[in-house]
């Protein structure tokens, strides 16, 4: 990717496709450093319990629950994992694994790192979606 350069992360269902967030290349000369923006419904929960695999939580979870309307994740070459909350006059970043804890170097990335889970449980609140067009 070049510096700046912009994908849409989509999945699909009924035929229309749902923006599930977007990756920006933050830096140029062949080093990886990306930016996850545009969550899907502009918003992410972010809970104090990391142990939902599934994404769903309780009544007494969702109550502890901070919502986020305006989030970026990055991951940075050096491995540095921030979530940052925009939400803010002045933006908190906040580093879930602990200050200074660094996963993999994005040039040692040998095959797939997984760095979020993604769940959506109601799709009549999802408002980001395209239709799909078959040419004939």
């Amino acid at each position: 990717m070049q510096k700046k350069e912009k994908i849409d992360v989509y999945f699909r269902m009924n035929n229309r496709y749902y923006l599930l967030f977007s990756v920006i290349q933050m830096k140029g000369n062949g080093v990886v450093d990306l930016k996850i923006t545009d969550f899907y419904n502009g918003f992410v929960i972010e809970t104090p319990d990391k142990s939902h695999e599934d994404g769903c939580l309780t009544e007494q979870e969702m109550d502890k629950a901070n919502f986020i309307y305006n989030a970026e994740i990055s991951y940075h070459a050096d491995g540095s994992f921030l979530r940052k909350n925009k939400d803010y006059s002045t933006p908190k970043y906040y580093n879930p694994y602990g200050e200074g804890v660094r996963w993999t170097p994005t040039d040692s990335i040998a095959d797939f790192q997984p760095i979020m889970n993604i769940a959506i449980r109601r799709m009549e609140i999802y408002n980001k979606s395209i239709m799909l067009f078959s040419r004939c």
